[in-house]
């Protein structure tokens, strides 16, 4: 067999005092042992912080069989109980490396500062994980990483957001659940970081659902993006986001857009956010400087007003529909001479 089994109950061999052939106590021994390999983990709680700096798969047993097809008819039957990593003293997963991980419970416990995974460099996936309980963020990606994290969990970040990406940080953002954090649920920041975040459902989020700031762009598609405390999507600090096909509702503001920072906003739904659907203010006065453009959408049942535009604000507005809102438009006299208006 082509694979390695981490068992948190085995036990040693009395006759030997060796473990089995492939069978590890420790995810930490198994990566050691055998880099670059796949490793199942049984049912059980870990309580380690792993570095993975190579090509290792590591997969739960509940998942390998299927994962593996027929490498894995040798595989124990599975009582479908998860694979629980807990780390404490560091991050649990700091991952280097192109490495895969899949099906597996993540959590950070410790007191310190850390990330239940933390991503420095390349291009590792990351599916049906469950992330849990981080002392910061929960996901840190930054350095230039493209991790893939699909299909997951993302939740509990006690001090931070969900997802971090900072200093250069990039990667695929795909069909996750992120929220319950303590600020953002996904937060991008500095100027080279550009992730994709496509088709996510991030709600519940004690800050904004997604926060782009300090020069970083961002590309959003077919995102549902509800119910979070300030902004469904907040673009700040000279940052640029896109978005397209998106629904963002329920929270207090739809999308801001604010302090130099611009948006291209393309056939969203914006709809029944408290205050406004979208508000833009404090545009970027630099020649050749991105400006803020909603084409397309529908903005609809927001409270105050569907678009307001004020504070030295501007943007093209053209071919959207706006319905029922407290006010459809809400310009101020010189952001109105700024703010070219459409059908």
């Amino acid at each position: 067999v082509d694979y390695k089994i981490v068992d948190p109950e085995a036990t040693k061999d009395p006759e030997t005092g060796e473990f089995p052939p492939g069978i590890y106590k420790s995810v930490y021994h198994a990566i050691k042992d055998a880099p670059s390999k796949v490793i199942v983990l049984m049912p059980g709680i870990y309580e380690e912080t792993i570095l993975i700096e190579d090509e290792t798969t590591l997969i739960s047993l509940r998942s390998a069989r299927d994962l593996l097809e027929d490498r894995g008819e040798d595989l124990p039957e599975s009582s479908g109980m998860p694979s629980v990593i807990v780390g404490e003293n560091f991050h649990t997963f700091t991952i280097l490396g192109d490495a895969t991980l899949y099906d597996l419970s993540i959590v950070q416990r410790g007191s310190g500062r850390w990330f239940a995974l933390f991503c420095g460099s390349g291009s590792a996936k990351v599916t049906l994980c469950d992330f849990d309980g981080s002392t910061s963020s929960v996901i840190g990606i930054c350095g230039g990483a493209t991790p893939i994290i699909s299909k997951s969990k993302v939740h509990g970040g006690k001090h931070g957001c969900g997802i971090y990406i900072f200093q250069g940080g990039k990667g695929e953002i795909i069909e996750n659940e992120i929220f319950d954090n303590a600020m953002s649920g996904i937060e991008v920041c500095g100027e080279d970081s550009e992730p994709l975040v496509r088709n996510n459902r991030i709600f519940s989020n004690r800050g904004d659902g997604v926060l782009v700031t300090d020069s970083a762009k961002c590309s959003l598609e077919d995102n549902t993006i509800e119910r979070n405390f300030h902004a469904g999507v907040e673009a700040r600090e000279r940052a640029q986001v896109r978005a397209e096909r998106n629904g963002v509702r329920h929270n207090n503001f739809g999308v801001v857009v604010a302090r130099q920072a611009a948006a291209t906003l393309l056939d969203n739904s914006l709809e029944r956010n408290w205050i406004t659907g979208v508000e833009i203010s404090r545009r970027s006065r630099e020649e050749g400087a991105a400006r803020t453009e909603l084409r397309g959408n529908r903005i609809a049942y927001n409270l105050e007003s569907g678009v307001k535009v004020w504070y030295d604000g501007g943007a093209r507005v053209d071919g959207n529909e706006l319905v029922a809102n407290g006010q459809p438009l809400a310009l101020t006299p010189r952001s109105r001479k700024r703010t070219p208006l459409g059908p």
